[in-house]
């Protein structure tokens, strides 16, 4: 009987040690998961957008310390300690009750992260939101074309407003139209490097950027070099007014996969002896050209106006270089001197809802798998060399060349173009004022033939409305003390969708809802660690039911012995 029952303590023993290395074991692996999880969905992973980071402040009225806050901020942009930010932190500008000037290149000394950018941001505070200036140091306008008696300022003045060098995932943002003005550098006022990616920039206006030559004649003309010069790829744009530089607004080489949003291309200075002219017409005064490097691809125009005043609106290619799968939609284009459009060469382009008015040459394209829809264009050439394969529903009026899927109809503007020159040939020193097309209204009257066409973009005022801009026209004249601009409209963080059914509506729709991708990560970090935290739980519920059901299990063995 004492055999059998020391057998049977001697099994129960054995049971409980087996029992205790499956209680060790399993309270290692929760540790192992735990400490795993952990590592894994921190905010400081790499690959996880972070919830918050650390904000640092830049001020002219800061004490160049610390930077972390308004009173610690750095005095200036040259003064930022490149080596405390991380991905994920935020870098705010002091715009002061009205305006504040800076007068140090925006050198941007490190990358952020996919999903956790780098922001340099306009403040928002209230005393901090005025108007952001960087201004290059000269302060004498460039010459227009020819003018005598220029004196080129060069000493004390910086290259650029803003370098990003080679660095990815920057977000620099005005937060309003006008949030930040660059201006008088001789050179360009944002410079990207070639290894540069995933950037964003918004809420600008850029303006009087580059140098100045002088002839044999000793007359003197604006020179380049650009308003942006971009490289790289996945670069975004946006709310972005662009004019009156040496030369181009983009010139790029070496790109892929860039965005232009919600942004303004013109020109606003004439020349004094032409009014229908800009100051700059002796040089490439284009909105976007591309003549140089490696093939392009995947470029997006999308509710922007391009024009008046520019020599080319979209001179992509130049003939020397392919360009594929380029975006225009939604957009409108005023009058460009010599293109509108101009693709060469050409593969896989998307022209739809835009509008287009042009004395010269509107929309020349070669190359092949085109698509032309939903889109009006009025007055200059139309040449397609047979590469559309995809046309219909458009609109033309007065146009020369070749003809779209669609209808021959006058769109009946609320603005009458018929006093227009709209010859294929004409001298653009004969057009209208820079001044009257600008104030031209391309809405069309109810009994058009042509409604629901065309680009809901109708006008400058229509567009000016629509980013929160302001309605003056006139183009700023640079000072050492820019005149601080009276409202800040703040717009919404991502691009205003509008209609693209044409008829002019002032009230755009709003973006359908729906999460971000940033949002849905962090709702599944979210749900993981609820899992986690159930998972543990369970565990040490289950450690605490094994301890209590082993010392009451003893208990009635030693009662029953």
């Amino acid at each position: 009987m004492r055999s059998k029952i020391q057998q049977k303590l001697s099994l129960q023993k054995t049971q409980r040690v087996r029992s205790s290395t499956i209680l060790k074991l399993t309270l290692t692996a929760i540790y192992v998961v735990a400490l795993l999880a952990f590592s894994l969905l921190s905010p400081s992973h790499s690959q996880v957008e972070a919830s918050s980071g650390v904000t640092y402040y830049v001020s002219k009225n800061g004490n160049n310390s610390t930077g972390m806050s308004w009173q610690s901020a750095w005095k200036e942009l040259d003064q930022i300690h490149w080596s405390q930010i991380k991905p994920g932190d935020t870098i705010l500008l002091d715009g002061g009750g009205s305006s504040m000037t800076y007068t140090t290149t925006l050198t941007i000394g490190t990358s952020g992260a996919s999903g956790r950018p780098v922001v340099i941001a306009r403040s928002t505070d209230a005393g901090h939101n005025g108007t952001i200036t960087l201004f290059g140091g000269r302060s004498t306008p460039l010459p227009y074309c020819g003018q005598s008696g220029y004196n080129f300022q060069t000493s004390g003045v910086l290259q650029a407003g803003i370098n990003l060098g080679n660095n990815a995932y920057i977000v620099i943002d005005g937060k309003s139209w006008h949030g930040i003005n660059i201006y008088g550098h001789d050179g360009s006022g944002i410079v990207f490097g070639t290894g540069s990616h995933d950037n964003l920039v918004r809420g600008m206006q850029i303006f009087d950027e580059g140098t100045a030559g002088q002839q044999s004649n000793g007359s003197w003309n604006p020179s380049g070099p650009y308003l942006i010069n971009v490289h790289g790829y996945n670069q975004t744009f946006q709310y972005m007014d662009l004019h009156d530089g040496g030369e181009d607004a983009f010139q790029p080489t070496n790109i892929n996969n860039i965005t232009v949003q919600l942004s303004w291309l013109h020109d606003a200075r004439v020349l004094p002896s032409h009014p229908g002219t800009a100051f700059n017409q002796c040089n490439h005064d284009d909105g976007m050209q591309i003549w140089t490097g490696k093939p392009v691809s995947n470029l997006t125009f999308e509710q922007d106006v391009v024009g008046p005043g520019k020599e080319n609106g979209l001179i992509l290619g130049n003939g020397l270089v392919s360009v594929s799968n380029v975006k225009i939609t939604n957009s409108l284009f005023i009058d460009a001197g010599a293109n509108n459009i101009w693709g060469s060469p050409a593969t896989n382009w998307t022209i739809n809802h835009i509008t287009s008015f042009a004395e010269n040459q509107n929309l020349i394209i070669d190359g092949s798998g085109h698509s032309v829809t939903n889109s009006l264009f009025y007055g200059g050439l139309m040449s397609f060399h047979g590469s559309i394969a995809s046309q219909s529903n458009n609109c033309q009026w007065q146009t020369g060349g070749n003809t779209l899927s669609g209808q021959t109809a006058n769109p009946q503007f609320a603005s009458s173009l018929s006093a227009f020159p709209l010859g294929i040939s004409t001298d653009v020193r004969e057009s209208p004022t820079i001044a009257t097309l600008t104030n031209l209204d391309f809405t069309m009257q109810p009994t058009s033939p042509c409604s629901g066409l065309g680009s809901s973009i109708t006008s400058i005022s229509n567009f000016l409305s629509t980013v929160g801009g302001t309605k003056v026209f006139a183009t700023p004249t640079p000072k050492h003390k820019p005149t601080p601009t009276p409202t800040i409209v703040v717009p919404t963080q991502n691009p205003v969708i509008i209609a693209t059914t044409g008829g002019g509506s002032n009230n755009p729709a709003q973006p359908a809802g729906g999460s971000t991708p940033a949002a849905r990560k962090q709702a599944m970090i979210l749900w993981l660690w609820i899992f986690l935290g159930v998972f543990v739980c369970i565990g040490a519920g289950g450690i605490l039911w094994f301890t209590l059901f082993s010392k009451r299990s003893r208990a009635r063995r030693r009662h029953r012995l």
